[in-house]
């Protein structure tokens, strides 16, 4: 049986809020909020004016996490159908797409499918017939225990306040343990 892993690009495979922070920091501005799914199309506030202004440089120069290209290239030898399912979007700015995808492809990232500007994961991840769905986002999670698909948190600094009692790796090889210890019960 071929297991279908969806996996979240941004703070999961990437250390992006790690420059958004830098890049807050440097033009001095708290952390306001720092999700791209919380914008509001009304007044642009300085954080939105700030993601605007470098949102291209920000997703082209962000960090891959520790292990992740090695762990996904381990799924993919594996067998294992790797979807990517972001919330970018080419709300920002007109280019974001491109730039994600030549970065996947700059970073040597594999996957099978990219699918692009799905803020709310729960409908495509069921639609896809995900099996594991890795993400940050705690709503998330929460939401597709209710479903099908097993959802495991990539905690990070901002999620471990929500003490999740579900499942929740902190590193790509903790997850790489997690799938083969799934793998061995299916």
């Amino acid at each position: 049986m071929t297991i279908k892993i969806g996996i979240d690009i941004d703070d999961t495979i990437t250390n992006t809020n790690d420059l958004i922070k830098e890049l807050m920091i440097r033009n001095n501005l708290k952390e306001e909020k720092l999700d791209f799914d919380s914008y509001d199309d009304g007044k642009l506030n300085k954080y939105d004016k700030l993601i605007r202004q470098n949102i291209c440089d920000v997703l082209s120069n962000c960090k891959l996490r520790d292990n992740s290209k090695e762990v996904i290239d381990y799924f993919k030898n594996i067998g294992c159908k790797i979807i990517l399912i972001t919330a970018r979007s080419n709300h920002y700015s007109d280019n974001v797409y491109d730039i994600t995808v030549n970065y996947l492809k700059n970073n040597n990232i594999y996957y099978d499918e990219l699918l692009f500007g799905y803020s709310d994961k729960v409908d495509i991840c069921v639609e896809k017939g995900i099996d594991i769905m890795l993400d940050d986002n705690y709503t998330l999670i929460s939401k597709l225990n209710n479903t099908n698909v097993k959802g495991v948190l990539f905690e990070t600094s901002y999620n471990k306040i929500y003490n999740y009692n579900g499942d929740s790796v902190d590193s790509w090889l903790e997850f790489k343990k997690f799938v083969d210890n799934f793998k061995n019960i299916i």
